[in-house]
């Protein structure tokens, strides 16, 4: 009888610990998969990502919003212009993008559009460049 409770718990344990490796398998999966994943940061939080993780800084306002001010070394793609999704459409979907507009609607919807399109490291600034002028 011992015998049989012994052989019955290796056996369970033995099917928890597979279970537990495949359940790891498929989280390292998912994290090395070339899938969209629309990050929203804070100003705060998206300067720091700046510094940490380089890439293109794209803002989505308008040639004059752009004008009054912008981030250091952005990239104007006004939201409103006829071939804006082109515009995106033509840009390296590897690359990494910090997108952001006044106030956070029109980078909310741009980054959508480009999860559609196939990117795969988008970063949205909440709050948008009002919030930015704020805490800097």
């Amino acid at each position: 009888m011992k015998k049989v409770l012994a052989l019955l718990s290796f056996i369970l344990l033995l099917g928890a610990c597979q279970e537990k490796k495949t359940t790891q398998e498929e989280e390292m999966a998912e994290t090395t998969t070339d899938k969209m994943v629309v990050q929203n940061l804070s100003p705060t939080q998206m300067k720091a990502y700046m510094t940490q993780k380089p890439g293109i800084v794209l803002d989505v306002r308008t040639p004059e919003e752009y004008s009054e001010g912008h981030l250091p070394n952005a990239k104007l793609i006004n939201f409103y212009d006829e071939d804006f999704k082109e515009q995106l459409n033509q840009l390296d979907k590897t690359k990494t993008y910090y997108v952001y507009c006044k106030a956070g609607g029109r980078s909310t919807k741009a980054t959508e559009l480009m999860a559609s399109q196939g990117f795969t490291k988008v970063y949205n600034m909440e709050g948008g460049f009002s919030k930015w002028e704020e805490n800097n």
